[in-house]
């Protein structure tokens, strides 16, 4: 983990120890699952804990995980809500496959919590309008996390504007959002498979077979243009991520509409 106004002075100490975790392991990659003992929480699976020690790990496997959290993830400024966040952004970190870490990594992206969405860019709602494929009168006041395409950066925000209440509130799926902005930030390091023949091909013969409830249910990957292929894609890569893992589903609902594109991104991570 780095803090970013030193992040630039520590990068050259993160890579030294993702170089030496390695070197010890004699360069052999250690598939990413969850440490033993480690716990993540997030409010789509029905704000459980779930616990991980009945997985298996080595010590130099953990020494790795911590490496790669290490090298990816970037506090972008402390706040007193940042320490309930980061642990489920890590635990989401040390859950993505060595082909998507390896992706992240060799492109220098940067996982960065971020107070506000609003905070790290003030000029998304001008720029955009709006979150893609969110109802109309949504903001980025309202989004947990976004992949900003400027910077090459997942986003993940400590809070939220609430649309039931207007309020500010604490980011209840950091380790779900995870999962997804580091799928839409492998699509961009992989050179955009969402957009590719296969992918393309799968979601086209995925959407034909949509029922009216999954449309109404899943506006957001049955949209138009890249949108709907990308989201699907980056929901994907998370659900196969936990899968891997021998974890549930984040978007189960997802996965059954779309299980072509699933097929896809699991030979991807694979």
């Amino acid at each position: 983990m780095i803090v970013e106004k030193s992040h630039r002075e520590r990068a050259q100490v993160n890579s030294r120890l993702i170089g030496a975790t390695l070197a010890s392991l004699g360069a052999v990659w250690v598939s990413v699952f969850p440490v033993a003992g480690d716990t993540y929480r997030d409010s789509t699976y029905g704000g459980a804990v779930r616990d991980s020690r009945d997985v298996r790990d080595t010590r130099d496997a953990r020494d790795v995980k911590n490496a790669v959290v290490a090298q990816l993830l970037v506090i972008y400024r402390q706040s007193p809500d940042t320490d309930a966040i980061r642990p489920q952004v890590e635990h989401a970190l040390k859950l993505l496959p060595d082909k998507v870490t390896q992706a992240l990594i060799s492109k220098g992206i940067k996982v960065r919590i971020v107070p506000t969405l609003l905070d790290y860019d003030p000029t998304l709602n001008a720029a955009h309008g709006g979150p893609r494929g969110w109802a109309e009168g949504s903001t980025f006041d309202n989004v947990g996390g976004l992949f900003h395409i400027k910077t090459t950066s997942p986003l993940i925000a400590e809070r939220v504007v609430s649309q039931k209440t207007g309020k500010s509130e604490l980011n209840d799926r950091p380790f779900r959002t995870t999962l997804h902005e580091s799928g839409h930030a492998f699509d961009y390091c992989s050179d955009y498979p969402s957009r590719g023949e296969e992918f393309r091909a799968a979601y086209e013969d995925d959407s034909s077979r949509l029922t009216e409830t999954q449309r109404t249910r899943l506006p957001t990957f049955a949209q138009s243009g890249n949108g709907g292929p990308s989201e699907v894609f980056a929901t994907s890569v998370g659900n196969e991520s936990l899968k891997l893992a021998g974890l549930p589903e984040m978007r189960p609902d997802v996965a059954s509409a779309f299980p072509r594109c699933a097929r896809v991104v699991q030979r991807l991570i694979r």
